[in-house]
């Protein structure tokens, strides 16, 4: 595959189906298959709340909520001022 896709992938819990985390489970599927993936999740308070979820070779930026998860050198995001 070597197009575009979307998903809104965060965690569950009683709010919702109650079905726990699945975003360890959302992100090794994405990783593993789509390597040209750019992730955004949001509801994040940092990159390090979801840093042991990313595979090596993979980088996290935190950016106003959001965390911005891709293959290092893949693309160039700029910086984010604070």
């Amino acid at each position: 595959m070597s197009c575009c896709g979307w998903l809104d992938a965060h965690s569950s819990g009683p709010h919702t189906a109650d079905a726990g985390d699945v975003l360890p489970r959302e992100l090794e599927i994405i990783t593993s298959s789509f390597p040209k993936a750019l992730i955004v999740i949001d509801d994040q308070i940092s990159a390090e709340s979801i840093d042991h979820l990313v595979p090596k070779g993979w980088k996290s930026e935190w950016r106003t909520g959001e965390v911005i998860v891709y293959k290092e050198g893949q693309y160039k995001i700029p910086a984010f001022e604070e």
